[in-house]
């Protein structure tokens, strides 16, 4: 009933009130020949509730009225009833639950439905995630090759943001959109590229960013399971002037915008960090029209704060100590390791500010970090 009830009609306190009304009851009263009636005055249910007489009276029709109870009453309507040696109800006048019992069927039907529906939507909602990735990732691209796509980055933009109460079928209609609009950017990179593989299929992969930041950190790749575990905690860095220098708005030219998230951070590209990032962050990054760039990130990453309960001043205080790149990616790096196999995080907040304190001593290193989680990525792809 909790979990259903809306779906009948009935608000929170409807339901609060069944069970209520369910707690006065005992199971011998839901075996015949006994009924679960419920012969408490009208006075006391209000005085307990610290609601009026009144509001009693019209949930109860309320709940009449839909035939989820039902009366047992004399005529002046007074409820009262006793119980005999053993316990069942030898006299009652009240509310008659009945009828509750011969909802059970519709109820776990309801419940059925709304577990396969909630499922379907969090499936979609994911995979409406994943392609957004890649867009973000294919329009870098494509860009990259001297395309111009302005209508579908517009296309991109405009596509509607996914809500609790966004219903299915309009969320289908969202993941047909930008299904539509992915093929497009794959055309477009097929026929820029003449016949050879995009670039873009490797660089939406942990594998690609795996390459990629080994390049730049000009070592190989540690596929060892050691490894991850040991890149999921941060490690020294001998650079925090670096980090101190971006305490504004990402700035510079166009392309190291693009291209480097941080070089306080170990080279980190965007797409490291694209694809490091989780569905939720990844959420965040509203589309705007125009290739992705680094205050996006920052952006996204400030809108996702409150939600890992990281406080405004925690947020703030990394910004300034690492600069607003560096902290997006920070906390890029604690929102995906919050669901970390062995050691999960569980003070997003606490992480953050032992971050900063890090930073400020020049012993942070958040490129390891990005690193582990995609080669955590690319661990679980294979064993998937």
């Amino acid at each position: 009933m909790r979990d259903v009830g809306h779906r009948l009609g009935l608000t929170g306190g409807d339901v609060q009130h069944i069970d209520y009304l369910l707690s006065h009851t005992r199971d011998i009263d839901w075996t015949a020949p006994s009924r679960p009636i419920v012969y408490k005055s009208v006075g006391k249910m209000a005085r307990e509730r610290g609601v009026t007489e009144r509001a009693i009276r019209h949930r109860e029709a309320k709940l009449y009225a839909l035939g989820l109870i039902a009366w047992n009453d004399i005529g002046n309507h007074r409820r009262f009833g006793w119980r005999d040696g053993d316990g069942r109800i030898d006299t009652a006048y009240g509310v008659d639950l009945s009828p509750l019992a011969d909802h059970y069927d519709r109820l776990a039907d309801l419940k059925r439905r709304q577990t396969a529906d909630l499922a379907a939507f969090d499936k979609a909602r994911k995979a409406l995630s994943s392609i957004r990735r890649r867009i973000h990732l294919k329009i870098m691209a494509v860009e990259e090759r001297g395309v111009d796509i302005g209508a579908t980055a517009a296309a991109f933009a405009a596509l509607p943001r996914v809500r609790a109460d966004t219903p299915g079928a309009r969320l289908d209609g969202i993941l047909a959109e930008a299904r539509a609009i992915e093929a497009d950017l794959d055309a477009v990179l097929v026929a820029k590229e003449a016949g050879s593989a995009p670039e873009i299929n490797r660089g939406d992969s942990p594998e690609s960013a795996l390459e990629e930041q080994a390049s730049r950190c000009g070592r190989s790749v540690n596929t060892s399971a050691q490894a991850d575990k040991n890149f999921r905690h941060i490690q020294p860095t001998n650079n925090p002037q670096s980090a101190k220098a971006d305490t504004g708005s990402p700035s510079g030219d166009k392309d190291d915008r693009k291209e480097v998230v941080a070089s306080g951070a170990g080279d980190i590209t965007l797409k490291m960090a694209v694809a490091a990032a989780s569905d939720r962050f990844i959420e965040e990054i509203y589309p705007t029209g125009r290739s992705l760039d680094v205050a996006d990130l920052v952006d996204a990453a400030g809108r996702l704060c409150p939600h890992l309960e990281i406080s405004r001043s925690a947020w703030v205080a990394a910004c300034a100590v690492m600069g607003r790149a560096a902290a997006a990616v920070a906390v890029i790096v604690i929102d995906r390791n919050m669901e970390h196999p062995e050691t999960p995080i569980r003070s997003p907040g606490g992480v953050l500010r032992a971050m900063t304190a890090r930073a400020k001593v020049g012993e942070l290193h958040l490129e390891k970090s990005v690193f582990g989680i995609l080669e955590r990525d690319r661990h679980e792809g294979e064993a998937s």
